[in-house]
């Protein structure tokens, strides 16, 4: 499997600067959402490994709670883990 940026579709190989970006105010994560015009869409997220799972399962949920996922206040090494076809319901629909 080829390896793409952060800002490029799997699907049709488009590049993307808008993208919605969701940021923990306590600096634990963050992420990127990208929603392309040919219908696919991901999201990056940028954290360390141990709150890779509660990040993700937040996402799934449609980022509910609003405050956001309860993590641990990890620091770094921070990683990107891209996740195909996972878009919060809130990010807005591409035009």
């Amino acid at each position: 499997m080829k390896r793409l940026s952060a800002d490029q579709c799997r699907r049709c190989g488009r590049r993307h600067e808008d993208v919605w970006q969701l940021v923990d105010p306590q600096g634990r994560w963050a992420a990127a959402v990208v929603q392309c015009e040919c219908g696919h869409c991901w999201t990056v997220i940028y954290t360390a490994p141990a709150n890779l799972g509660p990040v993700r399962a937040w996402i799934a949920r449609g980022c509910q709670p609003q405050q956001g996922p309860a993590t641990r206040p990890v620091g770094t090494p921070w990683s990107a883990w891209r996740l195909e076809g996972v878009a919060p319901s809130l990010a807005p629909a591409a035009s």
